[in-house]
C-alpha cells in the first residue's frame, strides 16, 4: 500500500521544487503503525525517512509540503506532526485524542498547509480534516478553531468568498453525512454548507469568469453544477 502528496515540494532549497514525499507500507495487511514516510529528490534518491509512531502516519493526502519558517526549505506535515526540511519532529498537535476519537480512526483522512488567512500574524495555517474541521496554527500545532460538522475525508483550497480576506476550504463530508460541503476560511471561521450531490467530489478551485471569483466543481452521474461560496 503506498501513495504520494499531489505536488512535489522543496526540502533541499533549490531554485525549482522537485522533492517527492511518498507514504508506504510493505508488510502483508496494512499496518498503520508499520508505515513508512519517505522523502526523495528528483532523481529517486532517498534523503530521509521516519517510520511511524503511533497513532501512525495517516493517508498520503494526510501529509504536505509547506515552507513554514520562510528559510527556503519546505517542512513536511505529516498526520499530526510537523517535521523540519531534514526529518526531525518539530512538534505535535496538541489534541489527537479528540481528533482520532471523534473521526473514528488513528490518522487524518486530508491536510492542506499555507498562508491561508491573508494575514501574516495568523499564517501559515493547516486545515487537517478527519471527524471535522481542525484549523491550525502551522507554527505551533495550536487548533484555532474546531468545527465538528460530520466525517470530512477531503477539501479544496481557493478565493470562495472574494469579499473576504485569505483563502477558504471547500471540506466534503462523507460516513453519515454524504455529500455536504462545508466553508471555512483561514482565520477559522465556519461560512457557509451545501448539499448538492450525495456522491460527487468537490473540485476546482475553477476561475470561470476570470474576475478572480473561484467557484467549486461538484459533479457525479447525477448530473454537474459551478457553486460559489455563497
Amino acid at each position: 500500500a503506498s501513495g504520494m502528496t499531489d505536488r512535489p515540494g522543496n526540502v533541499r532549497g533549490t531554485d525549482v521544487p522537485g522533492d517527492l514525499l511518498i507514504r508506504y507500507c510493505d508488510t502483508e495487511l496494512y499496518d498503520d503503525d508499520r508505515v513508512r514516510l519517505m522523502v526523495m529528490d528528483n532523481q529517486f534518491n532517498e534523503l530521509w525517512s521516519v517510520d511511524a509512531e503511533p497513532p501512525g502516519l495517516g493517508h498520503t493526502f494526510g501529509a504536505q509540503f509547506f515552507d513554514v519558517d520562510a528559510d527556503g526549505k519546505d517542512e513536511v506535515f505529516a498526520c499530526y506532526q510537523l517535521l523540519s526540511s531534514e526529518g526531525k519532529p518539530l512538534w505535535k498537535l496538541h489534541d489527537t485524542e479528540d481528533i482520532f476519537a471523534r473521526a473514528g480512526a488513528k490518522h487524518l483522512d486530508f491536510a492542506v498547509m499555507g498562508n491561508f488567512a491573508g494575514d501574516e500574524e495568523l499564517d501559515p495555517t493547516i486545515f487537517a480534516c478527519a471527524g471535522g474541521v481542525y484549523v491550525i496554527d502551522g507554527l505551533t500545532g495550536m487548533s484555532r478553531s474546531v468545527h465538528y460538522i460530520g466525517h470530512t475525508q477531503g477539501g479544496k483550497i481557493g478565493n470562495f468568498r472574494p469579499d473576504l480576506p485569505g483563502l477558504e476550504i471547500a471540506g466534503r463530508n462523507r460516513w453519515g453525512s454524504m455529500g455536504i460541503v462545508n466553508f471555512i476560511n483561514g482565520r477559522g471561521v465556519w461560512l457557509n454548507r451545501m448539499h448538492p450531490d450525495p456522491i460527487g467530489h468537490p473540485s476546482g478551485p475553477v476561475n470561470w469568469s476570470g474576475d478572480g471569483q473561484e467557484l467549486v466543481y461538484i459533479g457525479s452521474y447525477r448530473g454537474f453544477g459551478l457553486y460559489d461560496g455563497h
